[in-house]
């Protein structure tokens, strides 16, 4: 879609390019004082039949309009997908970003474009249109190279406020608490306005990272003095949820659950996010002295998110396998141990969440007709996923066949095929959501006593709960409020 066809007739104005269904492919637009900044450029996920679609943002990479400011928040695919190539596009634009988001984000990136090339080989092979390729090797590159080529790389939280081009503003970036190296950010512009946004946000602690409600006094200082308007760009993900248990609380479930499951000689498999969700699911099985085996991709992760001293304390102590390594053949063999039994009773912490790709299938399809098993899963449950089948499934009866895609045989004669399970196990459901629930985003609303409100990041449902929370609040004068929706201007 070209720029003409949306770019609308305003000075200053919001365009979300994505979030076509409210949450997925998450790219913000703010034209302000004469300035285009760009937050976030991530992907979103369909189907056709068999073959996963990536969709992006529209507007075409906005190839042709001159981009300031770039801002890739956190790592997670619905805002960092497109985001390499779209860097690569604009050279022209200053990038900023966390020193940890760039290096989980090269991580991310290589393995979205292993997953792309397997995406676009099923097609190929089943006579469909390729699905398009949102990242290159090319544009990984220039990711890499930005903290020498262009990027300003944050490591802690930090005002960037004498840079040549940005004479006038200030730019702050501050830890958000959702996930590691996550970033708010904090704009106050020539005019005097000041903008506030929180990206993915939590309040409430996880084990890898701390909550955070907003930014103490110090990093503040006055900029929320003056004249000018605040407008406040939050999420509402959890807007029309409130928290009914703290997460101590269900934390404590988890680790109940899983020590019955341990004690009556069964495995707990919990397929979970990758990024976040796997270690944090890690720490607090290794915490409560469970032993734990870690697979997939978190692999790769999992000493950026955990200390690494403390990884190789619960590795030295037998508390945790870490099972991906440089020689397949051994990873291989080593899994088939696990779900054999040789190690005992355990606790299995892999991708994916959705139980559609990862290792988590294959150890489903060996695990889940045992009923001393359980399947724990402590993430959003997907609407259309295999993951939410079984769970739905599970509420209903116990026994229930379902088709889990998994590779069979070696080599160059592996290939991926379609196994029918019987689900004989547990199946539970813990919600370790990293995204403030209705309470935390009402409170941070409380706080910034923004003029203009404009949310995103959620269902419809998500806003209309927020929404209402804040004008029935007796604390907050009601600001002006904004759903930011897919291609449709807000005027700042």
């Amino acid at each position: 879609m070209s720029r003409r066809r949306f770019w609308p007739r305003m000075k200053n104005f919001l365009l979300q390019l994505g979030e076509q269904d409210g949450i997925g492919a998450t790219a913000t637009m703010i034209v302000k004082d004469k300035k285009r900044i760009v937050i976030e450029h991530g992907i979103g996920f369909s189907k056709n039949g068999e073959i996963k679609i990536n969709n992006r943002p529209a507007g075409d990479y906005l190839v042709g309009t001159r981009i300031d400011l770039i801002i890739l928040t956190h790592r997670h695919y619905d805002h960092i997908g497109a985001m390499a190539r779209f860097i690569a596009l604009h050279p022209e634009a200053e990038v900023v970003m966390s020193y940890e988001v760039h290096q989980l984000g090269i991580i991310v990136l290589e393995d979205s474009y292993k997953i792309q090339h397997g995406e676009r080989r099923k097609a190929e092979m089943a006579g469909l249109p390729l699905p398009e390729e949102i990242v290159s090797l090319e544009d990984i590159d220039i990711f890499k190279k930005l903290p020498n080529e262009g990027g300003t790389i944050i490591k802690g939280n930090a005002w960037l406020d004498s840079h040549p081009k940005w004479i006038g503003w200030k730019l702050g970036f501050h830890h958000s608490g959702h996930d590691t190296g996550s970033l708010m950010v904090f704009i106050k512009t020539p005019s005097g306005d000041r903008i506030v946004y929180t990206s993915d946000v939590a309040s409430h602690d996880q084990k890898i990272v701390k909550g955070v409600m907003m930014p103490d006094q110090e990093f503040i200082g006055d900029f929320f003095t003056g004249d000018g308007k605040t407008i406040m760009i939050t999420e509402a993900t959890n807007g029309n949820r409130p928290m009914v248990e703290i997460p101590e609380r269900v934390e404590a479930r988890m680790i109940a659950v899983t020590k019955t499951v341990i004690q009556r000689g069964g495995i707990a498999l919990y397929p979970s996010f990758a990024g976040n969700r796997c270690a944090n699911n890690v720490w607090s099985l290794c915490e409560a002295g469970i032993l734990t085996v870690l697979d997939g991709l978190a692999c790769d992760f999992v000493r950026i998110e955990i200390p690494g001293t403390l990884v190789d304390q619960w590795v030295k102590e037998g508390k945790l396998i870490i099972v991906k390594g440089p020689d397949r053949k051994l990873s291989r063999e080593l899994r088939e141990k696990i779900v054999r039994g040789d190690f005992g009773p355990c606790a299995i912490v892999t991708s994916s969440a959705t139980m559609e790709k990862g290792h988590a299938p294959w150890y489903g399809s060996k695990l889940l007709d045992n009923p001393l098993n359980a399947l724990i899963f402590t993430g959003h449950m997907f609407e259309d996923s295999i993951g939410e089948q079984i769970r739905t499934d599970a509420l209903v009866e116990r026994g229930r066949t379902i088709k889990l895609e998994i590779f069979v045989g070696q080599g160059r004669d592996s290939r991926l095929e379609k196994v029918p399970v019987n689900v004989r196990c547990d199946v539970y459901h813990f919600d370790r959501t990293s995204h403030d629930k209705q309470g935390g985003l009402v409170e941070r609303i409380r706080l910034v006593r923004p003029d203009h409100l404009i949310v995103h990041h959620c269902k419809k449902d998500g806003y209309e709960g927020l929404m209402n929370a804040v004008i029935a609040s007796p604390h907050i004068k009601t600001p002006r409020i904004s759903r930011a929706t897919h291609l449709t201007p807000i005027e700042l």
